[in-house]
């Protein structure tokens, strides 16, 4: 199957309206500047990392589970590779369960967004976090 599941589309649609880096057209919503109008994606700096957008029409593009956000707020759905399951096996092992700190309790939220495929809304619940670990833990193995 091509095609992510609904839920998956609206939740990547959503980010991506609200993206800094869209560009609103009359021909829909833009990652940078189209495709059809530069031939090279405009460079943007995101998390103090550089960036290139795609210049894709983002109602397309957020319809098909293999394509992903160049600056990685939503993935592809299922796209854990086995760097990214190995780097999440070490995470996992190395995290304090009891009490998760900020910069774990980030890295969490970022690996179960890969995992996902969708924007994954982080909480301080515990025993939200606590499920997140385990779920996490099913989806490496």
């Amino acid at each position: 199957m091509w095609f992510a599941p609904a839920k998956v589309v609206e939740e990547r649609r959503s980010i991506c309206s609200a993206c800094k880096f869209a560009k609103r057209e009359s021909t829909g919503l833009w990652c940078g500047t189209p495709k059809y109008k530069s031939f090279k994606g405009d460079i943007v700096t995101y998390r103090k990392k550089k960036y290139e957008l795609c210049g894709c029409n983002m109602f397309l593009k957020t319809g098909f589970k293999n394509q992903s956000c160049p600056v990685g707020k939503w993935s592809s759905v299922g796209s854990l590779n086995d760097d990214d399951k190995n780097e999440i096996r070490a995470f996992l092992k190395t995290v304090n369960t009891d009490y998760i700190s900020q910069d774990d309790l980030k890295k969490l939220y970022d690996y179960a967004t890969k995992a996902s495929g969708q924007w994954v809304e982080p909480s301080k619940c515990s025993p939200c976090i606590k499920d997140l670990l385990t779920k996490l833990k099913n989806d490496v193995e």
